[in-house]
């Protein structure tokens, strides 16, 4: 959803599912995506969060998720 533009649906999908509590391929990616839809959101404090719950858990990451997160993270530094 939140690949094609629908910030707002994937995110409520996303923080409805996701357990932040532990650390693992699906929280990981669920971090991503929500820091992607909270930029888009307008929303760069609840971006941040997110992506620093990845950047502290890096190492479990998979490597096509590595992959998605070195995107996320290129992107963050371009200018919105």
């Amino acid at each position: 959803m939140i690949e094609k533009g629908n910030f707002e649906a994937g995110k409520l999908l996303l923080l409805q599912n996701a357990n932040f509590e532990e650390a693992n391929s699906q929280t990981l990616c669920a971090a991503l995506y929500l820091s992607v839809a909270y930029k888009a959101l307008g929303e760069p404090n609840e971006a941040e969060k997110y992506i620093r719950f990845v950047d502290k858990n890096v190492e479990v990451l998979d490597l096509d998720e590595k992959v998605l997160y070195d995107r996320i993270k290129e992107k963050k530094r371009q200018p919105s």
